[in-house]
This record gives structure tokens, sequence and C-alpha cells, in this order.
């Protein structure tokens, strides 16, 4: 059950006001967790690896603690406060920090390290929200592979740091978001400064059993002019996505198409390469039945650039999962899934990985 604790503060005006701090978070491992890769190198031999685990962690979803809070600042007015701290290291408050002050009636403002709307909105509609196998989880994050194929030159587009974003009131079931992110590094009087920014907006609607949303974020990297970067001139990415998702009672049906494009044009003659340009459709199903509630999803895509490593790559995976609540914080989890990248027609260089991974845990909320 979370914690709640009352700060008392005086005011220096007449009254006193209170804020309110929740601390909760999420706990997750794995009783069991079999993972295999099969790797099909571009001289075809092919080469796989089992791992077997017990009490591992983090495989459905991270572990962290959570303190967030809230003051009533009067005529509509309210500030919030953020930290979130993973279980797998970094500094307090790593995963999120930040505040956001709302208004009833104008919106509201947050301020430092946290997950864009208009970047990972895609995950309230996939099919698959589980970082496991199976998911779509990779087409947005910072990992240094997409499905174990290509590079994510543009980086990561869920959370950042130096980031602001306007979030409107809701108007008729629609809300609005607009984000932007700016940091600039002198990374030495060789290497000169080095700029990334990240700008996004994205539309979210919801009725009833309806509910969609769409999004287009940006991240560019970027050396200043006369620089001596080691750094290409210039890195680019983009992220869209749509999703809807309908709520029959019965079962939860969802669908999202997400496309990501990465490229670097060339510190001296400007030259262009593409890194990515994927193209993914997701769909999935939840159906509760009493304590349990079993999902499925599929994606199929394919990543089709210019460079001969990843070149025409077809991807595809697939999710199942079954949720058994013991209470309204404790559950019990087995999923299984796969993520395939494999060559397509005319690919003779690239690296195909296939990952399978099979797991059964226990979730604890907090």
């Amino acid at each position: 059950m979370k914690k709640t604790l009352i700060a008392m503060a005086a005011v220096a005006v007449a009254g006193t006001a209170s804020a309110q701090v929740t601390i909760g978070g999420t706990m997750t491992f794995d009783a069991l967790t079999k993972t295999k890769t099969t790797t099909r190198s571009a001289a075809d031999v092919v080469t796989s690896s089992t791992a077997d685990d017990t009490g591992r962690s983090n495989t459905l979803t991270t572990s962290q603690l959570l303190m967030s809070g809230t003051e009533d600042l009067g005529g509509g007015m309210s500030i919030g406060f953020v930290m979130n701290t993973g279980s797998d290291g970094g500094s307090f408050g790593a995963r999120d920090r930040n505040l956001n002050l709302s208004s009833d009636t104008a919106g509201s403002v947050r301020v430092g390290r946290f997950i864009p709307s208009a970047s990972m909105g895609f995950y309230g509609y996939s099919g698959a929200a589980t970082t496991a196998a199976g998911s779509i989880y990779g087409v947005g994050s910072g990992s240094a592979t997409i499905f174990g194929a290509t590079s994510q030159v543009a980086g990561s587009f869920e959370r950042n740091d130096n980031q602001l974003q306007y979030t409107s009131p809701t108007f008729d079931g629609l809300t609005f978001t607009v984000n932007y992110g700016s940091t600039s590094t002198d990374e030495s009087s060789t290497l000169g400064q080095v700029a990334t920014k990240q700008q996004g907006y994205s539309i979210a609607y919801a009725a009833g059993a309806l509910s969609a949303g769409a999004g287009r974020n940006t991240r560019d990297v970027e050396a200043a002019e006369g620089s001596a970067s080691a750094i290409a001139a210039k890195i680019d990415g983009e992220l869209d996505w749509y999703g809807i998702k309908y709520d029959m009672g019965v079962a939860t049906l969802k669908f999202t198409n997400v496309q990501r494009k990465d490229q670097t044009a060339a510190a001296t003659t400007g030259a262009i390469t593409v890194s990515n340009d994927i193209n993914i459709n997701s769909f999935g199903v939840s159906v509760p039945m009493g304590s349990m509630t079993f999902s499925a999803s599929m994606f199929r895509g394919d990543n089709d650039v210019s460079a001969a490593a990843t070149d025409n790559m077809d991807l595809s995976g697939n999710q199942l999962m079954v949720n058994y609540a013991l209470s309204k914080r404790t559950s019990i989890y087995a999923v299984t899934g796969q993520t395939d990248a494999k060559r397509a027609s005319g690919n003779t260089a690239s690296v195909a990985t296939k990952v399978t991974r099979t797991s059964a845990g226990i979730l604890h909320t907090f």
C-alpha cells in the first residue's frame, strides 16, 4: 500500500499550506527466465546461445522506487514533482525527475527529465507494452540496436533531460501536448561544441470505450559550425506514430503504427547515410477473466535502408502473457515472446537475429 507523508510548512502570509508526498513503486522478479538468441552472420554462419536465470529482475518491466507529491497553490493552480529511481543502479531520480505546474483552465507545464508524451505515447496503444521479447519497445528506446539488427544513431526518444512539455486541458475528449528540449556541450578545445535538440507534439482523444492518439518527435545532434568534433556534422532522428484502442468490455483491442528514421550527414562531404527506415504495425488484444487477464500481440514491419549491413530487413514479433492477480497490488505472470529480424529478398550482407524468451515471475506494487 502506498504510504503518504504529510509535510506541513509555515507560510509567511496568514494560514498554513500542506504538501502531500506519496512513496510507492514496483518490484518484479522472475522465478525462471529462459532466453535463446540465434544469429546468422553475413557469411551465413549460424550461432546460438541460451541463458537460464532465476531471480532475474526487470524482464517484464523495470523495478523502481517512485516518490511524488503535489501542493495546492490556490486559484485552481497546483504544483507536483516526481522522483523515479530504477533498481538497476544510477543516482537517485535517475529515471525521472521533474516538476509540473498545472492550472484547471490553462493546462500544465512539465520541466525536467521525463518521457515526452509525443515521443513514446504509442506505449498506450501497443499490444505489448512490456520490455520483454516480442514487443515494439525497442523502436524508440536507447538500446544500442533495434531488434538486434540496426544501430540507433539519433539516440533515445524515451526519457531525456532538459525537457519542457505543455499539456492542454481536455476539450471534448481531446488533449494536446508540445515538448522541446535542448542541451549543448563544449567537449574540449579541439573537439568543439555539440548540440542536441528534441521536439515534438501529440494529440489524444478519449470518449467512452474508444481512445486514439498520434505523435511526432524529432532528435537532432549537430556539431557547431567550424567545430573539429569527431561526431558527424549532423544526425537526425524522426519518430512518428498513431494508435487506437477500443474496450469492448469482454476484450480490449489495440492497434498502432510506428515509424522511425535515423540518418547521418557526413562531417566533410555532407553525404547522407540512412541507418534506420522502420515501419511497423502492431496488433494486440487483452481479455480479463476474473482474477486472470490474457493478452496477445504481434507486430510486422520492415527496415528498408541504403546501408548494406542493414538493408532490407523483415521485422516481426509476437508475445503471449497471462497475469493472475493475487491481490490489488500483487500478481503472478507467465510471458513468452519472440522478436525476429530477418534478411529480406536481395539482402546478402545483414546480420539476422532472433530472440526468444519465456519467463514466469511475480509483480508487486507498493
